[in-house]
């Protein structure tokens, strides 16, 4: 996996369609949740955007042991990391 992509979980708004919600996914858990977002076998580094159902996003925010916040559309998509 490529140390300058980091993954996140993030909500659009279903009014504005603007980020309202992101969470980071930890590398160690990154490979359950390309499991759960159906992650093409072609795009092993998941570098593009996927779409997850409600219950999908849900069974992710399980694995992160966070809240979802509601009427957002989810996705996992990777995000270029900032260097620290």
């Amino acid at each position: 996996m490529t140390q300058d992509i980091v993954h996140r979980l993030v909500g659009y708004d279903r009014t504005t369609d603007r980020i309202a919600f992101q969470r980071d996914i930890p590398l160690g858990k990154l490979e359950i949740v390309k499991r759960i977002a159906h992650v093409e076998e072609t795009d092993p580094e998941a570098l593009g955007a996927y779409e997850l159902s409600r219950e999908e996003a849900r069974d992710v925010a399980g694995i992160l042991d966070i809240a979802l916040p509601g009427n957002m559309h989810f996705f996992l998509e990777p995000f270029a990391a900032i260097p620290a």
